[in-house]
């Protein structure tokens, strides 16, 4: 059951990682302080690496799913 919900909503949480990946790279674009600059790369990082985990977490998911099948 958890598997299915992590596989069906994926696509969706990757979305919404990625548009705040592409916001924040947008911010750093524009002029903004040393300590904006500092706290915009630790949002850009984190992001980065929730990502990853969450990536991750598919992937076993599918592992799983797969496993489920045979």
């Amino acid at each position: 059951m958890l598997l299915v919900m992590v596989l069906d909503k994926s696509h969706e949480i990757r979305t919404y990682m990625t548009r705040i990946m592409s916001m924040t790279d947008l911010t750093l674009m524009t002029e903004v302080t040393d300590e904006q600059r500092d706290y915009l790369m630790i949002i850009k990082s984190s992001t980065k690496s929730l990502l990853k985990v969450f990536n991750e977490i598919v992937n076993e998911a599918k592992i799983q799913a797969d496993k489920a099948i045979e």
